[in-house]
């Protein structure tokens, strides 16, 4: 019985968001009423109160879904990147895929969550999310790069070519951003690690 009550909801839950992408697409948010909404889901206004308090709520549960999301697929990322010694592999690259093809198969309605008129801070909290969850993943005081660097630049990097991929109209496919963001990364990390040699070098020669 639980298990029929969950697959309603979800057919619920999935008539609700094709049909209010589609009205965004075509007139607007500030246009959707509920009436015309529930009608297009082919669902009652009774069965949208059960899951919305109105269509801001609703609104605020895609964009929630979407940020969780990400982060749920970012958060791995830090631990397999220290299992490999700070060498991007088969396993990083995979999971970045895994990242790209979920704003690919989500990209009608991250652009319209991300238009101006709807939430022009859409990105900076995706970018938000990935710098917190790269924080849960990433245990301070361990590996090669401290913490707070490596925090800092791998929220940043993943952010900035997100941003620039939807910017391009996502032109190059989910692996092949993949096999991007690997190498920018990769040689992001060389040159910190390097650094972090030569800065204790220094230092062992100053003291001596």
């Amino acid at each position: 019985m639980g298990e029929k009550t969950d697959l309603r909801v979800s057919r619920t839950e999935k008539m609700l968001r094709d049909a209010f992408i589609e009205m965004m697409e075509d007139i607007g948010f500030k246009n959707i009423t509920i009436e015309a909404l529930t009608k297009k889901a082919y669902i009652s206004r009774k069965t949208f109160y059960l899951h919305y308090l109105d269509k801001y709520d609703l609104l605020d549960k895609l964009e929630e879904n979407v940020i969780n999301g990400v982060g749920e697929i970012i958060q791995p990322l830090p631990a397999m990147i220290q299992r490999g010694n700070y060498i991007l592999g088969e396993e990083v690259n995979n999971q970045y895929i895994k990242l790209y093809q979920f704003f690919y198969d989500n990209s009608r309605l991250i652009n319209l969550l991300n238009d101006e008129k709807n939430d022009p801070e859409f990105m900076d909290k995706i970018a938000k999310k990935i710098r917190s969850n790269v924080k849960t993943g990433y245990p301070e005081g361990t590996g090669n790069i401290p913490g707070k660097y490596f925090e800092s630049l791998f929220s940043s990097t993943n952010a900035g070519v997100i941003r620039a991929w939807y910017a391009s109209n996502m032109q190059e496919t989910p692996v092949e951003l993949a096999g991007i963001t690997s190498r920018i990364v990769q040689g992001i990390l060389d040159s910190l690690i390097l650094s972090n040699k030569e800065y204790a070098a220094d230092s062992s020669k100053t003291e001596n």
